[in-house]
């Protein structure tokens, strides 16, 4: 990890903190009934220097959580399931993927079941936690998160970078996407199964731009669909949403100038994304 890298990614990791503590000063909330059924539910992952990284789903009474390593040609991950849920006929399963297809389906029931794999070509990474039934492939409830792959991608292996959001209670959720260059905090409300509303805030130390998207069900359209933007150079941006009884995917961008086959240069705002898909 070189200087530029490392110092960029302690700066992200001080924005997060005073731009927390801005978020959570700015709102009170409510203690959360007892019975909240997303409270406490969380998908995340982040790296804890140039090559190791971690990542945790928690969706009540399943559980994932695990560790990696990343370089230029591999792959390696290992972590364990499990199953904490009183009734006998549920268990926890996770299953993880690249966009190629399946890599791996562990299930626990009734405790913890330990995985590991090894890729020597890879990309990224979904995994995905389900509480299903022993006696059928019904899901119960689910959650997924991404861990984009690095190997094309060395700017993303530093101290600090990460994504992932954490339910506060059962109608309020936090997420964040902490990168070189860029940090995406944003906060999500919606009481009484009403519509949701959606606040984004992007700290920048060079160009970026956040983009927001909600899931189309029509199959003849593509599968995300696109809400708004906000780009901003040097500062911050802040902009909200409301009216979605959707989940919603956030994307983080950087601006960069590009050599373009016919030879001239040509600024683009979609370089080195990195999304994040919230509940």
């Amino acid at each position: 990890m070189n200087r530029t890298t490392s110092r960029l990614a302690r700066r992200a990791s001080r924005w997060l903190a005073t731009a927390l503590t801005v978020v959570v000063s700015a709102v009170v909330i409510a203690p959360a009934p007892a019975t909240a059924a997303y409270d406490g539910w969380h998908a995340k992952w982040s790296f804890s220097d140039g090559h190791r990284w971690t990542f945790s789903i928690n969706i009540g009474s399943a559980t994932v959580a695990g560790s990696g390593y990343d370089d230029e040609n591999i792959r390696y991950l290992s972590g364990t399931v499990t199953d904490a849920s009183p009734q006998s006929h549920l268990c926890a399963r996770v299953d993880f993927k690249e966009p190629a297809g399946v890599h791996g389906r562990y299930t626990a029931c009734g405790g913890s079941v330990y995985f590991s794999h090894l890729d020597d070509s890879p990309s990224d990474y979904t995994f995905t936690l389900s509480i299903v039934a022993t006696n059928s492939s019904t899901v119960d409830q689910s959650a997924h998160i991404t861990v984009p792959g690095t190997a094309t991608r060395p700017d993303l292996r530093a101290s600090g970078v990460g994504a992932g959001w954490q339910f506060v209670d059962d109608d309020f959720y936090r997420f964040h996407i902490i990168r070189p260059h860029a940090v995406v905090l944003g906060r999500a409300m919606q009481v009484s199964n009403g519509p949701r509303w959606f606040e984004v805030n992007t700290y920048t130390s060079g160009c970026a731009r956040t983009d927001l998207y909600e899931p189309s069900y029509d199959s003849a359209a593509p599968p995300w669909l696109h809400l708004r933007q906000d780009q901003v150079c040097e500062g911050v941006a802040e902009f909200g949403s409301y009216d979605f009884f959707r989940p919603v995917k956030v994307r983080s961008c950087l601006a960069a100038t590009l050599m373009h086959p016919k030879g001239y240069l040509y600024t683009t705002w979609t370089h080195q994304c990195v999304s994040l898909e919230t509940p």
